[in-house]
């Protein structure tokens, strides 16, 4: 058919395709916005790790509001003798269920005669500075950065629940996606061909 002078031929948009487009959209964007998430996630970690540093979960108020709790603060191995006041230290405690890190900031630094060094932690949130002093051997790092929300990503993705719903719910709109093309090739009859010959 050829269109008329001045005329420009369109076909008539149909539920069923704004359906199909709807879907597509949202196929794209559930699968990037899984994709960001899953890559920026393990680069998060992964990265900090081949720098030296160790990542660890903020799972209590106590450092708020400098470091909120479920994100991921990154620690680096830093010398007990290279610890300074106002670094935020992370450092090993013994508790009934076995040895726990706690990440407070130093308010004061107790030298000893034999030059050992032990230091005085308050947490931000907290009222009262903590009741221990903490030795050499207990330092684990300093905290360099942190990233927000992290953490509940990370605890997030532990679960395989939800890391099925991550790389499921794509899949799932993906075949969805498909159905209509599938059943409509179900529904198509097949086609004989008939082939003429003369018999000898």
């Amino acid at each position: 058919m050829t269109a008329e002078a001045g005329r420009t031929e369109t076909e008539p948009v149909t539920r069923r395709d704004l359906i199909r487009a709807a879907v597509q959209a949202a196929q794209l964007v559930v699968l990037l916005t899984a994709v960001a998430a899953i890559a920026g996630t393990i680069g998060l970690i992964a990265v900090p790790r081949v720098l030296g540093w160790q990542g660890a979960v903020v799972v209590s108020g106590s450092m708020e509001p400098a470091l909120q709790t479920g994100s991921v603060a990154f620690i680096e191995r830093t010398p007990a003798e290279d610890v300074e006041v106002g670094d935020v230290l992370t450092y090993r405690v013994i508790k009934n269920d076995g040895p726990v890190m706690i990440t407070h900031r130093v308010v004061e630094i107790v030298t000893e005669t034999s030059g050992a060094r032990q230091f005085r932690t308050k947490g931000d949130a907290n009222g009262v500075i903590d009741a221990a002093l903490i030795s050499e051997d207990q330092v684990v790092g300093t905290v360099e950065w942190d990233v927000p929300y992290l953490g509940r990503i990370v605890e997030k993705l532990r679960n395989h629940s939800n890391l099925y719903l991550f790389i499921g719910l794509p899949a799932s709109l993906i075949i969805l996606s498909d159905l209509p093309k599938v059943s409509k090739r179900i529904r198509q009859p097949k086609r004989h061909h008939h082939i003429d010959g003369a018999a000898s």
